[in-house]
């Protein structure tokens, strides 16, 4: 009998133990989830403070599909580029860039290649609207200004450009954005060594990837 009240009180204070544990490990959880938000509240005020971004990478168009009255703008050949500028207000960013390539293209009909280059300039407005921590979506407006050198032609554009684009923020300071552009308008001219002037004024859908390291400050 002595032995089974004693296993009655043993149970009883196992039973308050495991109350107590429990207890401990929700209000752990508690204080937890209370730090981890305001963690991301801090996070997200230190970036709406933030007031100059940097961007540096690499675009490539492919796909082009002109729909314009002289044609097409022509392809854009892989470049790389660097950007920078302020927030306006809120999600919205301007940045204003330089770009460059060298390429090579292959003459018709015969098997030689020569050597191409080419310059840009753009000013391009951006919305980067968070949607989860450290992810965020928007779109892009960026008017451009290109100029192209081949070895018998020289070719000038000025286009604006549309497109839509992700950026993962894994901290403050750095950020990796994929964009595609998919809308372009504009007008090129194209004029060759031989003396002929070719001008093209066009609207475009077409498919423009890019890949950018961004430094948000």
């Amino acid at each position: 009998m002595n032995r089974w009240l004693a296993f009655v009180c043993v149970g009883g204070v196992s039973v308050c133990a495991e109350f107590e544990i429990f207890a401990e490990d929700a209000e752990t959880k508690q204080e937890d989830a209370q730090a981890s938000k305001e963690l991301e509240a801090r996070e997200a005020a230190e970036r709406d403070a933030q007031v100059f971004r940097v961007n540096a990478g690499a675009s490539m168009a492919t796909l082009s599909a002109g729909v314009g009255s002289a044609g097409s703008l022509g392809g854009l050949v892989p470049s790389v580029s660097v950007s920078g500028g302020p927030r306006i207000a809120g999600p919205l960013w301007i940045a204003f860039g330089l770009e460059g390539s060298v390429y090579q293209t292959a003459a018709e009909q015969e098997d030689v290649r020569t050597t191409a280059w080419s310059v840009g300039g753009s000013a391009a407005l951006r919305l980067d609207v968070p949607i989860l921590p450290k992810v965020e979506i928007g779109g892009s407006i960026t008017p451009r200004i290109n100029a192209q050198f081949g070895p018998y032609w020289e070719q000038l554009s000025v286009s604006a450009h549309f497109g839509v684009g992700l950026h993962l923020r894994p901290t403050n300071l750095f950020g990796i954005r994929t964009a595609v552009e998919l809308f372009r308008a504009g007008y090129s001219r194209l004029e060759q060594s031989e003396g002929g002037v070719y001008e093209t004024v066009a609207a475009e859908i077409y498919a423009g990837p890019s890949m950018s390291l961004t430094f948000s400050f």
